[in-house]
């Protein structure tokens, strides 16, 4: 018996947030000239607003609840939203327990992550018929994760990596996303203290965003503040050192964005000195002088200031080094 083989076409036709693939599977080896024909259906769960990569493929899944067999696949193919293309498929033999998975990414690299994801229901392949099956594409990816999202803290109006215990008091999250519908925001990565969940059309008297809509995409700033950074946080954990807020954004269909972080320095010790040297302790007019001055500073993250006093025309300040042992040469000083 000889089997034919002949390209399958799979169709697609945009109706708003609705997929029509017409899937012309064409038996390897068949008793009837007539290819078999599977007329698929795939719905987005929400249409993408960019170009995307697709990946069609058909398993036969007889006798296994996970991933079977590839018998034919094709991709990456560019997709625009609100466009129509065809994709060819090789031929799929005869059977039961058929199954189009289908897979869309950002880009052509199929080591990107899966943005959609659609796995249709079981369908036979039987020469001469015609059989229907659906498939939903279901998010795999939260909207917000689909675009830039920045998180930031500024005290009195200013960003800062360093502040004192007045300032920690004053703490405002800047956020900007895209897609996003509620903040979850905490003083801890297991979002436990100070637990705080902001929906950006209602967020409350502490917060205010605006949400602007910019070629299709629905962007929101959010200023949150002030925001109590040591609130339910345990008392072991007091003092000087690194505090951080993490932020979770939730998009319309209830998925959560990873965790997003920031951080601030509190330093309310001031640097301790150790011992200080002058050489040489007498010298005349435009001789070089060696001042050596050594320091404690409580902060690894943070590095001491020197100031010279008296000060020439213009005022004097020398930043320390960060790491224990490390020093810092200064020239040319009058």
């Amino acid at each position: 018996m000889n089997c034919s083989g002949r390209d399958e076409r799979v169709v697609r036709q945009l109706r708003a947030t609705a997929l029509l693939f017409l899937l012309v599977l064409t038996s390897s080896c068949g008793i009837t000239p007539e290819p078999g024909q599977v007329k698929l259906s795939f719905t987005w769960q929400t249409q993408p607003d960019m170009e995307v990569y697709v990946w069609v493929r058909v398993e036969d899944r007889s006798g296994t609840e996970g991933a079977g067999s590839i018998l034919a696949s094709v991709g990456p193919e560019a997709y625009a939203p609100d466009s129509q293309f065809s994709v060819a498929l090789r031929e799929v033999p005869n059977g039961s327990n058929r199954v189009v998975v289908l897979e869309v990414r950002e880009s052509d690299n199929p080591g990107m992550p899966v943005l959609y994801y659609g796995l249709s229901e079981p369908f036979d392949i039987v020469p001469g018929t015609t059989s229907e099956a659906k498939v939903f594409l279901q998010l795999q990816q939260p909207l917000v994760e689909q675009h830039d999202t920045s998180i930031q803290l500024t005290f009195d109006g200013e960003p800062a990596d360093t502040v004192g215990p007045a300032l920690l008091g004053s703490a405002t999250i800047v956020t900007r996303s895209a897609h996003t519908v509620t903040v979850v925001l905490a003083n801890d990565p297991s979002f436990s203290a100070n637990l705080t969940t902001l929906p950006v059309d209602s967020p409350g008297p502490l917060c205010e965003c605006v949400t602007e809509e910019i070629e299709g995409v629905p962007w929101t700033d959010c200023s949150i503040g002030p925001w109590p950074m040591t609130k339910d946080l345990p008392e072991t954990v007091f003092g000087d050192g690194l505090y951080s807020v993490y932020v979770k954004f939730v998009d319309t269909f209830g998925y959560e964005s990873q965790v997003y972080k920031a951080s601030v320095v509190l330093d309310s010790l001031a640097p301790v000195p150790l011992a200080a040297s002058l050489s040489p302790t007498a010298a005349h007019l435009g001789q070089t002088v060696l001042v050596s001055v050594s320091v404690h500073e409580p902060l690894a993250e943070t590095s001491s200031v020197l100031s010279a006093i008296p000060k020439s025309d213009g005022e004097l300040h020398f930043a320390g080094p960060v790491r224990v042992g490390d020093s810092n040469t200064y020239l040319g000083l009058p």
